[in-house]
């Protein structure tokens, strides 16, 4: 029997602070008189009390006072631990069921499907960078990638030119230390599960 498991991250770099706020309110919604989950632990009401508690603290932050955004760091840690807790209970609770998981409110971990080649890159835009000598990539993101190399090399190319390669999980990169007035050749590729790569077509830029 496959046992399905609950999705526990619940850190910044899957919801913002309004959206763990949200996540949570929902879970605590779909828990509330489930029959699945007759003794939620820790108790939803503790949920609530974190969930009104990082309400207040995102209004408080707005105002940019470092003390009140060290206030909502805190309170968003409170949220996310018993957020762990809970997700403990429902997969113990559950016994690895999809369904009883899925009314909890809770996400699942979802078994990856199998992904062909990725396609090129597209919609790569070249900007000047903040300090001199760098230049700004942004690209569009290319589904199912979790990461971009990006090659470049001086034009024009000579025997002894080689190209420099940078890679970043993000669909955009900063890259320093060019020669001014030099003009470089960029080109991207997605990085997947699968090994082909399909190079983005050749674009260029001076250095300002």
């Amino acid at each position: 029997m496959n046992t399905t498991r609950v999705a526990k991250e619940v850190s910044r770099n899957k919801y913002s602070d309004e959206g763990i706020v949200t996540y949570a309110q929902s879970i605590k919604n779909a828990l509330t008189d489930n029959e699945n989950f007759p003794g939620p632990n820790p108790q939803l009401t503790e949920l609530q009390k974190c969930i009104d508690e990082m309400k207040v603290a995102i209004v408080n932050s707005k105002n940019g006072n470092k003390e009140d955004t060290a206030i909502k760091r805190n309170k968003r840690a409170n949220l996310e631990a018993i957020m762990k807790k809970l997700a403990n209970y429902v997969q113990d609770t559950s016994n690895g069921d999809e369904a009883i998981i899925l009314s909890s409110g809770f996400e699942i971990i979802r078994k990856a499907s199998p992904v062909g080649p990725l396609p090129r890159v597209t919609g790569i835009e070249i900007t000047p960078g903040t300090s001199r000598g760098s230049l700004n990539l942004k690209w569009d993101v290319v589904e199912s990638a979790y990461a971009y190399n990006v090659e470049y090399i001086e034009m024009p190319g000579s025997e002894t030119s080689s190209k420099t390669r940078l890679s970043t999980s993000k669909s955009s990169i900063i890259i320093p230390n060019l020669k001014r007035g030099q003009q470089y050749a960029f080109q991207v590729v997605a990085v997947g599960s699968d090994p082909t790569q399909n190079w983005s077509d050749e674009v260029s830029s001076f250095v300002m």
